[in-house]
């Protein structure tokens, strides 16, 4: 299609005053045609929004259809206030992206909105996926736990939000495009197939009447990456659609680039991260803002080692760590040490696992990155507390699990230790010291709460039961995986087998690796059990 005439535009605010600079550009020549200035005070934004569509249209001679000025008059609330702090609810998450703060900041804003006019179906509909992504983090971050609080109460507490905050919108317009995409969208996966095929409905219909909204094509991404079996290449498709109709959002940007990252694609993270500094120009210097270190790269070569099985990678990976580490790449010494244990768990260097063992809690307890180092302190003792048994080390063994449970209870540390990766390094402490019923109930919680702290996949879980019960482990983790095909969780449980030994030499889970085949030289080269299956 062939463009005559361009027209560019600015607004500036300064506190109820407005200026738009509108200039009219020849396409042809790039001469600039006609420019002007529209100055008003902000009594009425829709009124003001309107006049000057009508003003700016009639200045310049060009024809804007009825329709489409007419909708400018059909604004979603009547309120001055709760339009203001939609809008800027919106641009928060467009201009800042996601962290603890931003998330609580838009929430606050959309809550105030709807009380301000409590007819704003939009508002209450974008509430609602605001409480559920604060649940999703609660979830996967443990985010947002207030010192004392329980995951639990919490997670309850945001559902309920989230359900009445949707039934409000339902009940003011179900045919509103933002209602209906809350309706398809809660971010916890997995779910029923009648249920996916049911929100598959709603965004496909969404995208076939508003092809123009990013947001349709950004959930839509999401639910064929976590349909069973998921389809990534529709999946990134998709994501590359929402970023075609909003390239400069910095939430979408940042999880499209993490998407790309655990898929091991380079280039496309190395893009978006440039994309990324260029929205929030902070992200250059700042790591906390960027998220981006050498940790992003093992981990895409993880993600990339799990679905092939493709030893070269652990080369590759033991290349990035020496790199990073000779640069000074890691952003403190526990998170150079917790890099190095992934490493050294696919090299099956037991000794070095040892020495990574942590005498002393992390000292950042008031920086944003304390609960991740705290998790890194409770891997890297777990794996050295592991070692120890196996090498029969008893005395050693049960200092290390003292130490672990006895942080557990420090009143300071208690909102912090609801991770899965806690509550696993402390049932194999608790069983060590002989707490067997205390490690069944931890265990316990990690298998059995869909949805909860422990749903990394149930791998941890099947990691923490394999100790306890390595029947009942095995027969979970081929459960999980007959339900589910696209589950890494014995890819995962296979590659980091000192981690559990036990559980990959029992004889329904040898049975499994030798019939699947990805696994078997790797396993044949570390474990004698395997070693008859290594092929001649």
């Amino acid at each position: 299609m062939k463009v005559q005439y361009i027209v560019e535009g600015s607004v500036r605010r300064i506190g109820n005053h407005v200026r738009v600079t509108i200039q009219l550009i020849d396409a042809a020549n790039d001469r600039h045609i006609w420019a002007n200035n529209f100055e008003r005070e902000l009594v009425d934004v829709f009124a003001t929004q309107s006049e000057l569509a009508r003003e700016i249209s009639n200045s310049i001679h060009l024809e804007i259809q009825p329709e489409t000025v007419g909708r400018l008059d059909k604004m979603p609330t009547t309120s001055v206030r709760a339009y203001d702090l939609y809008i800027k609810a919106i641009n928060i998450e467009k201009q800042e992206g996601e962290t603890e703060a931003s998330m609580l900041q838009i929430r606050d804003m959309l809550e105030q909105a709807v009380e301000e006019d409590p007819e704003f179906v939009e508002a209450w509909a974008v509430l609602k996926r605001a409480y559920d992504l604060i649940r999703n983090r609660v979830r996967l971050r443990s985010w947002y736990l207030e010192e004392g609080r329980d995951w639990n109460e919490l997670n309850q507490e945001l559902a309920e939000k989230a359900r009445r905050t949707l039934a409000k919108a339902v009940a003011l317009d179900s045919d509103n495009v933002e209602t209906r995409l809350s309706m398809a969208v809660d971010h916890v996966w997995p779910q029923p197939e009648q249920v996916m095929k049911e929100r598959k409905k709603i965004l496909d219909q969404i995208i076939e009447e508003y092809p123009s909204r990013p947001k349709g094509w950004y959930h839509l991404a999401w639910w064929h990456r976590n349909d069973e079996p998921p389809n990534l290449d529709e999946g990134f498709k998709a994501f590359e659609e929402a970023l075609k109709r909003d390239p400069f959002n910095a939430r979408m940007v940042r999880a499209i680039r993490q998407a790309y990252n655990s898929n091991g694609d380079m280039d496309n993270v190395e893009r978006l991260t440039e994309r990324l500094t260029q929205i929030i120009p902070e992200t250059a210097e700042d790591r906390h803002l960027l998220r981006i270190n050498p940790g992003s790269r093992l981990g895409g070569l993880e993600a990339a080692f799990m679905r092939s099985g493709d030893r070269s990678l652990i080369d590759e990976q033991v290349r990035v760590w020496q790199e990073a580490t000779a640069s000074g790449g890691w952003d403190s010494p526990i998170q150079a040490d917790w890099n190095e244990m992934f490493v050294c768990l696919l090299t099956q260097n037991q000794d070095r696992l040892v020495e990574l063992e942590r005498t002393e809690l992390p000292d950042s307890k008031s920086s944003d990155d304390f609960a991740k180092d705290l998790t890194a302190f409770y891997n890297l003792n777990s794996s050295a507390l592991r070692v120890r048994l196996q090498q029969g080390q008893t005395v050693e063994a049960e200092r290390i699990a003292r130490r672990l449970i006895d942080t557990s209870e420090m009143p300071e540390l208690r909102q912090y230790i609801q991770s899965a990766y806690a509550r696993e390094a402390l049932t194999l402490a608790n069983l060590v010291l002989g707490n067997q019923q205390k490690a069944k109930e931890l265990a316990a919680v990690l298998v059995e709460q869909p949805g909860g702290p422990g749903d990394y996949y149930n791998v941890t879980g099947i990691r923490a039961l394999s100790w306890i019960d390595t029947d009942r482990s095995a027969d979970l983790a081929l459960q999980k995986a007959k339900e589910t095909p696209s589950w890494r969780g014995l890819d995962n449980l296979a590659a980091w087998h000192l981690l559990n030994p036990q559980f990959v030499i029992h004889p329904k889970i040898q049975s499994y690796y030798v019939k699947e085949g990805k696994w078997i030289e790797y396993l044949a080269d570390h474990i004698p059990e395997y070693a008859a299956h290594k092929k001649k």
